[in-house]
């Protein structure tokens, strides 16, 4: 390798461990998807608030779910004598039919579901007879794709109890909310709204138990528990909620434990992966300075050239030079007494009139052939010397028998 091209590849490899070097040292960047997942710390997770609940119901199991409640419902052993409290938070809750009348029977038989989620499925509406709307947030239900940011409206959630309300109630950094256009008036009682007073937070009895609706999950993310007037709301919205075991939903998170593969686990814990960078950026190094032969090139060899042809017209050529057009027809000759012998079990070193029968029967040439071939052998062993052409006659009948004969 050239000078100058080590020197190249040495710049590379410096530039590139800076970049490494920067890239794990460098403060990580915000994620910003909602994932309301308790296990994460990013803005729109749920770690703050799965840490309080050991607070909020103290002394009381917190179980966590990652299977399906349907899954849940049928499998797990617990006691039956004991109501839980049942708590959903994500972007979107959407149980099956089957999955919401499991729950709806255990709410049915005293336990407690709390659901705060901005896209409740239709099975969902459906069953609890409730329908929702968006209101985006600036004064209008129209979209508010493209309104300036001064013309928008920030999120004001009240509480219809006065106990728990505060002056002016809470503001969310958010535009637009989710509200409740209808719901079951008989059996539903309106516990929250917006600034605009369009329900945002219900309560249905059902059976022995009781379901929260609740339409805006972010104010019980991390970017608002942080702050201690914005966890009071979420903690109020959970007073309503008796003291009592809780069974807290990773199932139907939008950014759920778990990964399809083994890179996906890999790639999304930071020393996992930055090792992996690592360990690539050290096989691209190794394929520049050591992929390279560092042993002399080795020749190529050519397989040996069959010379048996180059030979025998080497040879025929001396027998043309010198004349001898006899010797040639001679040796032929006794090749062709050989293949006889070897090949038909026949002698004709003295060829005789009554063995052409016998040859054009074991060799399956015609009788005619053999014949001529035969009395050109006669003329030529007869014969002092021969031309050209008699030569290359016996020549042509001998080769014309090996082409036609069976054996």
């Amino acid at each position: 390798m050239a000078k100058r091209d080590k020197l190249y590849m040495i710049i590379f490899g410096v530039i590139a461990v800076l970049y490494l070097t920067f890239e794990i040292a460098g403060p990580e960047p915000t994620d910003w998807s909602e994932s309301y997942s308790r296990s994460d710390k990013i803005p729109y997770g749920a770690y703050i608030l799965g840490e309080e609940l050991t607070h909020i119901f103290p002394d009381q199991n917190i179980h966590e779910i990652t299977i399906s409640p349907f899954e849940y419902l049928r499998n797990s052993r617990f006691d039956t004598t004991k109501s839980r409290n049942w708590i959903f938070i994500n972007n979107a809750v959407s149980p099956d039919k089957n999955e919401l009348q499991l729950l709806m029977d255990a709410v049915s038989g005293g336990d407690n579901l709390f659901i705060s989620t901005s896209n409740p499925g239709d099975a969902l509406s459906d069953t609890l007879g409730f329908s929702v709307g968006f209101w985006s947030g600036f004064g209008s239900e129209v979209s508010s794709l493209g309104v300036p940011d001064s013309l928008r409206q920030a999120t004001t959630l009240s509480f219809e109890n006065p106990a728990l309300q505060q002056s002016g109630g809470w503001t969310f950094d958010e535009t637009g909310s989710m509200y409740f256009t209808s719901v079951d008036s008989a059996n539903t009682v309106i516990l929250g709204h917006t600034g605009d007073d369009r329900q945002n937070f219900i309560r249905m009895s059902h059976g022995e138990g009781q379901i929260f609706m609740h339409l805006f999950p972010k104010a019980f993310t991390n970017y608002y528990l942080r702050d201690v007037s914005h966890a009071t709301y979420a903690f109020k919205a959970l007073s309503y909620l008796p003291v009592q075991d809780v069974v807290w939903d990773e199932y139907y998170k939008a950014g759920r434990s778990g990964y399809s593969t083994p890179m996906g686990f890999l790639l999304s814990q930071p020393s996992l992966r930055y090792a992996w960078y690592l360990t690539l950026a050290g096989i691209f190094l190794f394929m520049i300075f050591k992929g390279r032969r560092v042993q002399r090139a080795i020749p190529e060899r050519k397989p040996p050239v069959n010379s048996t042809l180059e030979f025998a017209r080497t040879i025929g050529s001396l027998y043309l030079e010198k004349g001898t057009h006899k010797e040639i027809a001679l040796k032929k000759i006794t090749f062709f007494t050989d293949y006889c012998r070897r090949n038909l079990g026949i002698s004709i070193a003295d060829p005789a009139h009554d063995l052409i029968k016998e040859v054009a029967e074991r060799s399956g040439v015609p009788g005619s052939d053999v014949s001529g071939l035969m009395e050109t052998i006669r003329r030529v062993q007869n014969k002092p010397d021969i031309s050209t052409e008699e030569l290359k006659d016996v020549t042509s009948k001998i080769d014309q028998f090996y082409k036609n004969s069976q054996r």
